[in-house]
């Protein structure tokens, strides 16, 4: 799932094996943290993208900006 380690958030989810995705709403401080899990499409590289930009890993940063975040997480098949 989901781990907060300080300002960080660690985004490790298992979807079961019925479901394509899930959404989660996160909230940091004044921020929210608007986050997409789904499994990859052929093709589609697992990973996650946070505000836009790819992220190496599966960690990232938390700002307590007043402001409203995306991340979307795409999963590889096995998950």
């Amino acid at each position: 799932g989901l781990q907060r380690q300080g300002n960080r958030l660690c985004i490790r989810p298992l979807l079961p094996p019925h479901w394509k995705d899930f959404d989660v709403q996160y909230r940091f401080g004044t921020a929210q943290y608007n986050i997409t899990c789904r499994r990859a499409k052929a093709g589609d590289a697992p990973g996650v993208v946070h505000d836009g930009v790819k992220t190496e890993g599966d960690v990232i940063n938390l700002v307590d900006d007043g402001r409203v975040h995306g991340v979307s997480v795409n999963l590889s098949q096995d998950h």
